[in-house]
């Protein structure tokens, strides 16, 4: 089985779901970044064992998530884009800086 986990925007929680019914299911597997430690061993505890992590870019671009820590634990191997269309020019290219480093050894 594949562990999984969302990332969404803290924001996200004190609003509606676009599509509200389709995150029922997978409640569970939701992390508001909020909720993300800062500190690299309790991030480790709470991705322990996840191999997936499902995310927006603008989430992947947020600053806590290199702050705490969560490259280094759950290395970035893959990173597929989505409505490409959508993308923050500036969103991709705050991605694209933190993660050469890590994507570098892929």
């Amino acid at each position: 089985m594949v562990r999984t986990r969302v990332l969404i925007a803290e924001t996200l929680s004190n609003t509606r779901y676009r599509h509200e019914e389709l995150y029922v299911e997978i409640e569970s597997m939701v992390i508001r970044s909020d909720e993300i430690p800062d500190s690299p061993g309790d991030v480790s505890m709470m991705f322990a064992d996840v191999t997936v992590v499902l995310c927006t870019l603008g989430m992947l671009s947020n600053p806590k998530l290199h702050d705490c820590g969560l490259f280094r634990i759950i290395p970035v191997r893959s990173l597929v884009i989505d409505e490409a269309s959508q993308i923050d020019v500036f969103e991709f290219m705050v991605i694209s800086e933190s993660l050469l480093v890590f994507m570098d050894n892929c």
